[in-house]
This record gives C-alpha cells, sequence and structure tokens, in this order.
C-alpha cells in the first residue's frame, strides 16, 4: 500500500507531529514554495492520498484557536489590479477539494489563498492560508486525492505577536493522526 504525503508549509508548524508515524515534507510558505515541492514530490511518487498541513486565520470569532478545519474550496484571493481605489479580482477560480466530504468529524470551511496576510479586499471565506489554492491546483491537474488540514492560529487581521502558534500545532499535529486513521478505511 502506498502510503500517505503530508506537506506541511514550515518546520514549526510541523513540530508536534509524531515522526515515528508520519514524516512530514516542509513544503515552504507561500504558493511558489509549495508548488515546487508538491510537484517535486509527484514526481518521485504517487501517494494515496495528499494532506496539506498548517495553521490558518480565521475570518470573525466562528473559528477559535486551536480549531482544526478542512478545506473544501480554496481562492487565490489577491491576484488581481487596485483600480481606483478598489481591488479588481482578474481571475477569480474556485478549486474544489473531492475528498473533503469523506471526513465530516471536521468541519468544512471555504479559503481564501492570499500573499498578504489579512489584505482588506479579499472575497469572503471562513479562513485564510498562503499555499491552499496552489496545492489544489497541483493535486486536481495530478489527479491524486487530496485534503486541506488547518488549525486556527488567530483571526485575520490580528497582530502577530497574538497568534497562538504552539497551540494551533499542537492541535494540528493530533488533527492530523486522527485524519490519517480515518483515511486508513475511508480511501
Amino acid at each position: 500500500m502506498i502510503e500517505p504525503l503530508v506537506v506541511v508549509p514550515t518546520q514549526r508548524e510541523a513540530a508536534a507531529i509524531d515522526t515515528a508515524r508520519v514524516r512530514p515534507v516542509i513544503g515552504g510558505v507561500g504558493m511558489a514554495a509549495i508548488s515546487a515541492t508538491l510537484s517535486r514530490a509527484l514526481r518521485e511518487t504517487t501517494p494515496s492520498l495528499v494532506i496539506l498541513a498548517g495553521i490558518a486565520g480565521s475570518y470573525g470569532d466562528a473559528l477559535p484557536p486551536g480549531e482544526a478545519v478542512l478545506v473544501a474550496s480554496e481562492r487565490v484571493a489577491d491576484l488581481g489590479a487596485m483600480r481606483e481605489g478598489r481591488f479588481e479580482a482578474l481571475y477569480p477560480v474556485d478549486y474544489r477539494c473531492p475528498c473533503a466530504t469523506l471526513f465530516p468529524e471536521f468541519k468544512s470551511v471555504a479559503a481564501n489563498t492570499v500573499s498578504v496576510a489579512g489584505a482588506p479586499w479579499v472575497a469572503p471565506a471562513d479562513v485564510e492560508n498562503m499555499e491552499g489554492a496552489a496545492f489544489f491546483a497541483l493535486c486536481l491537474a495530478h489527479g491524486v486525492p487530496f485534503v486541506e488540514l488547518r488549525t486556527i492560529s488567530n483571526r485575520v487581521g490580528d497582530p502577530r505577536e497574538k497568534w497562538n502558534i504552539p497551540l494551533a500545532a499542537e492541535q494540528l499535529a493530533a488533527a492530523l493522526h486522527s485524519l490519517l486513521e480515518m483515511a486508513k478505511y475511508r480511501l
């Protein structure tokens, strides 16, 4: 049986993961870094499942720090132009994850992928991150099953010193191990 491939943007997010159970690949922050890492990995193997596991900011208070969610849809939210003082999305594409419904134990959310955290002009969503849309696009292009697991570290717009990355990383590791157990029986 081919094992799942777990990609985590940073070492800090991966720190709490039990590497005796899974060896995450550090993908890097942002769409370019995750694209390069995932492209290289998918040339070397065809995993049974690809998981992007990382932290995210939530829009508003509906998702508290530490909550784990699965991303059902991603949008590159800041690809466009500023025209007359307002943002105009030039290439709006919503990517969908067909595997997100296999794990109803996790709340399903919509995400914006951004290069500027807390950009005030982005479209409505539940969470924001910096890698998800590129991850979705690559997995869909390669035809591999995938899910994106995120834990909340902050509210969008909070100053970085208010982000609770240790809690989010700890909860990410726990949620990842649960997701991997579930995936054994559902894929």
